[in-house]
């Protein structure tokens, strides 16, 4: 596990904290988390950001919801 120091203005600490006890978490495993949802939201929109040029690409296509549920069900 690598170890890092983060410095942080007091009002933003403040709201950390604060933020932090309304969870009943403590603010390092906030800290973790928010990272951790973040870095996955940026994940997510690199893959959509890349499936919406394939599409723009021809490389990929579209199927209606009524076509998906036929697949799925035969």
């Amino acid at each position: 596990m690598t170890t890092l120091k983060l410095t942080l203005d007091d009002s933003l600490f403040q709201l950390l904290s604060k933020t932090a006890s309304a969870l009943g978490k403590n603010p390092l495993d906030l800290i973790r988390e928010v990272i951790t949802y973040y870095l996955e939201d940026l994940e997510d929109l690199r893959l959509a950001s890349d499936a919406l040029e394939r599409l723009e690409k021809g490389e990929s296509c579209t199927i209606s919801l009524d076509e998906l549920e036929q697949r799925l069900c035969a």
